[in-house]
């Protein structure tokens, strides 16, 4: 099965005095059928299935259903963003074999 993957890194503006520490950051992921372009929610679905088995909890969203959301806590390691980029992709691999 193959899928093309948009992801985006979403920071809202905070107010000026605001330390950068306390942005609120989102990632989320929209998956399309890459032929038609069309959403994939089966895609999102399975990925939700392949990252929790591997111990990373994702939502899902989006009015086709076809949207990852990750909310990584504020306190979020280099070590544990790296660790959690690689069950991404190695999720992304099982449901795309």
């Amino acid at each position: 099965m193959t899928f093309a993957l948009t992801a985006v890194l979403a920071s809202e503006t905070p107010a000026p005095e605001a330390p950068a520490a306390t942005w609120p950051v989102r990632v989320w992921a929209r998956l399309v059928d890459p032929v038609s372009g069309q959403p994939a929610p089966a895609l999102a679905a399975a990925m939700l299935e392949a990252t929790k088995k591997r111990g990373l909890l994702i939502g899902k969203g989006g009015l086709y259903g076809h949207t990852l959301r990750m909310a990584p806590p504020l306190t979020l390691t280099l070590d544990e963003a790296r660790e959690g980029l690689a069950i991404l992709i190695d999720a992304l691999q099982e449901v795309s074999a």
